[in-house]
């Protein structure tokens, strides 16, 4: 049920949502209305009217900060893909300092890594697919092959272009781990136990207003539909590979093909 709505379009999440609220707030609007009286509900409105500004507030606050939390993941998300494929970069680049037979090897597994990256993880992502492993295996590959180096006999600059490369190597494969673990609700089931009582309580306050049935029931709708987009607006900040909007690997595409023009440019050099 959950990967279902967190690969809904977003259109179709908001209808889900918001017919969802406004129909449970209805029938508990009509059932209030039908088992407690108006004119014991009227005289209590003000205690109401109180209670209900009171968790409003509490909900303002706990919303506000879920939000901020979200949109923070969401932009070390997005961080995240630029800092990535700048690593993959800053490796590739350093390869050409190793021996040519070893360097090599490993500028192919560089671009091996971004076109995986792009063509089977991202899309596997976007539909909240499990990953397979192939990023990892390449990566196993980069360190098998800077051992096979750190055997050979080095210049300094090398040997010092070999320390970055397994450096940058080990902080691709972190950033490889955390792009794959967010895929998942970054929210807790605590958390979120949290926000949907405090989504009842801040609505269900308003069922035993006393009011006529006909406004009772365009007041709560209204509720219902505020509320409504508050959760939208936090599954949409918690998916950040999914939905309509998703973060995409426009840095992973940009420096694939700049490297595979610069390693264009150097087979025309050479030729």
């Amino acid at each position: 049920m959950v990967d279902t709505i967190y690969n809904m379009p977003n259109s179709l999440l908001f209808i889900f949502i918001s017919f969802l609220t406004i129909v449970i707030s209805f029938i508990c609007t009509l059932l209030v209305h039908q088992f407690i009286p108006m004119s014991y509900r009227y005289r209590e409105n003000n205690a109401l009217v109180s209670v209900s500004a009171m968790i409003g507030v509490i909900y303002a606050i706990l919303v506000g900060f879920t939000i901020l939390y979200e949109l923070n993941n969401f932009n070390k998300a997005e961080q995240a893909e630029i800092e990535e494929a700048k690593t993959a970069f800053t490796v590739f680049r350093l390869a050409h300092m190793l021996p040519e037979q070893n360097g090599s090897k490993i500028r192919v597994q560089i671009l091996n890594y971004l076109q995986n990256t792009i063509e089977n993880e991202w899309p596997s992502m976007i539909q909240g697919k499990h990953v397979n492993n192939d990023g990892v295996i390449i990566l196993e590959k980069i360190f098998k092959e800077l051992h096979v180096v750190k055997n050979t006999k080095l210049k300094d600059i090398q040997l010092n272009a070999l320390n970055n490369i397994s450096l940058s190597t080990s902080t691709l494969f972190n950033f490889h781990q955390d792009r794959v673990s967010k895929l998942h609700s970054s929210l807790s089931p605590n958390l979120w136990f949290v926000i949907l009582l405090g989504t009842f309580l801040t609505i269900g306050i308003n069922f035993i207003l006393g009011m006529e049935l006909r406004l009772h029931l365009v007041c709560i709708s209204g509720v219902s539909l505020i509320v409504s987009a508050i959760l939208f607006l936090i599954i949409t900040l918690d998916r950040p590979y999914r939905g309509d909007f998703p973060i995409k690997p426009n840095t992973f595409q940009s420096t694939l093909e700049y490297l595979n023009l610069h390693k264009n440019i150097e087979k025309d050099i050479a030729a």
